[in-house]
């Protein structure tokens, strides 16, 4: 697999023991309905499209999600539709670049925040390049070219998919090339709760990668002819769970759920991609005096309150086990609620039925 953007408790590293312990527990050929409430990177979606013909539906909030998602989603693609990813790349690369867009100004090197208004207060410390070039009013997310290059082709993007020239599917396609660029070329260690204080003298990464393109090729060709019904939510677990309708004949549903376990949340982590990541983006949403661009608007984490993680996960146990003929748990040993915790839920929802 093939990872776009690095991503805390990466679930990649379960795929030995998700192999194990639900793929090889059930038979890959059955039209059975495999969820993925948790999403994240759809790592774990990807994996069961590789290896079984279930149908797959995810689930997350966060809009990067969705566009990581196309990955799967593609296959609904005709193949003379995929093959006109390649051109429409080209032609986006090749726009003139816009020098005063949004997200330059405010995430990029040089730029010029306006959702920054005490400049002295926020960027108190001179940070300097080791040329010794100057930084003192501008977030350092992005160089200057980066910044410029995602307002362009996002820019580009959006007006072909308002005039109709591609559809959700293509759209998603070309936003995962532009997220892939954001994020090889972003000036942080990993994740984007800082930025770092001097620029890194390293090679710019090109928006039309070729090793993703053949990648995606290679995807395509493979499972194009796959019958899984694709689909995907962006919405709480619990009412991603009651707009599910009952499944008819003997399909099984297989439910897998990986809950946040981190007590800060993913959006602080990750609330530049989710930027990116949305056409109705606007310096409105970012916090105003913010060093890091922060949300002002946060969606609110059940997960991150010691007093509110068993109650939800409770919520969403019972209404999994309603829904699903199996129902799959992973959650990270230091999160705020507890091996026992979760089997003592299990327990006594099962106790309430009998």
């Amino acid at each position: 697999m093939k990872r776009i953007i690095s991503y805390l408790g990466a679930k990649v590293n379960l795929y030995s023991f998700l192999e194990e312990n639900i793929i090889n527990n059930h038979n890959k050929k059955e039209n059975n309905l495999f969820i993925d409430l948790f999403a994240g990177t759809c790592a774990v979606s990807k994996l069961i499209m590789e290896e079984t013909n279930w149908n797959i539906y995810i689930n997350d909030l966060a809009n990067y999600s969705g566009i990581l998602f196309a990955e799967l989603e593609m296959i609904k693609l005709s193949k003379e539709k995929f093959d006109k990813i390649p051109k429409i790349l080209e032609e986006l690369d090749k726009k003139k670049l816009i020098e005063d867009g949004d997200f330059f100004n405010e995430f990029s090197m040089n730029g010029k925040p306006k959702s920054i208004k005490n400049k002295e207060e926020v960027f108190k410390k001179k940070i300097v390049q080791k040329t010794e070039q100057e930084y003192k009013e501008s977030r350092m997310f992005f160089k200057e070219e980066v910044g410029k290059k995602i307002d362009t082709i996002k820019k580009g993007i959006k007006e072909k998919y308002e005039s109709g020239e591609i559809n959700n599917i293509e759209k998603d396609i070309l936003m995962l090339f532009l997220l892939n660029y954001a994020n090889k070329n972003s000036n942080t260690t990993s994740v984007y709760g800082a930025y770092l204080k001097h620029d890194l003298k390293k090679t710019i990464k090109p928006f039309f990668e070729n090793e993703l393109i053949e990648y995606l090729k290679k995807k395509y060709e493979k499972n194009k002819n796959n019958p899984n019904e694709i689909k995907k939510y962006n919405d709480y677990a619990e009412n991603m769970l009651l707009n599910i309708s009952p499944r008819q004949n003997k399909e099984k549903v297989i439910l897998y759920m990986d809950p946040p376990y981190s007590t800060r949340s993913y959006e602080g982590n990750y609330h530049i991609l989710e930027y990116l990541c949305d056409f109705n983006f606007n310096i409105d949403m970012i916090k105003e005096d913010s060093k890091t661009g922060q949300k002002k608007d946060k969606i609110k984490n059940p997960f991150v309150s010691k007093k509110e993680t068993p109650k939800i996960f409770k919520k969403i146990i019972e209404e999994s086990m309603e829904k699903a003929n199996h129902l799959y748990i992973s959650y990270n040993n230091e999160g705020l609620i507890k091996e026992e915790e979760i089997r003592e839920i299990i327990k006594d929802i099962n106790e309430k039925k009998e």
